[in-house]
């Protein structure tokens, strides 16, 4: 029997993240932190024909964004992510929680590896005084113990 080294294939996947968060709560910092880099994000949409870029602007900001959760935000200069950014829960809006959920459990359970939803930032900004609330929230966010966590 021969003792040669089993070589394993790794796949050429990238890590799917979706960041949560209320405005202001540093996503985009952590983002660029992650990836080093000071540059904003392209933007790519899915539509039926494949996967094509945006000629959306991204920019940071205070107030919240308008966002599709859908949108690929891929940073050029580190390919080993694609990040998905919610709208926020600053309104309460039972819609906008609604889509975040299913967003999660279609991601979760996607039968391609490469197209599962790998981990989800909370982002809780740590100048709120309540912020043991916040993280109680990430179990409504992903309430099916899918094995998406909090990170």
């Amino acid at each position: 029997m021969s003792q040669k080294p089993l070589r394993f294939r790794v796949p050429n996947i990238k890590f799917r993240v979706l960041v949560v968060g209320r405005a202001n709560a540093g996503k985009t910092s952590i983002l660029q932190r992650v990836c080093e880099t000071t540059e904003s994000p392209k933007i790519y949409r899915i539509n039926h024909m494949g996967r094509h870029e945006e000629m959306v602007r991204f920019t940071p900001t205070t107030e919240r964004g308008d966002h599709d959760i859908e949108d690929e935000l891929v940073f050029t200069n580190h390919d080993g992510y694609v990040f998905h950014d919610s709208c926020g829960f600053e309104s309460g809006n039972e819609a906008e929680l609604q889509i975040v959920q299913n967003f999660v459990r279609e991601k979760a359970a996607a039968p391609r590896l490469k197209d599962r939803l790998h981990a989800v930032w909370y982002c809780i900004p740590m100048e709120n005084d309540r912020p043991i609330l916040d993280m109680k929230f990430f179990g409504v966010i992903c309430p099916d113990k899918n094995g998406v966590y909090c990170v």
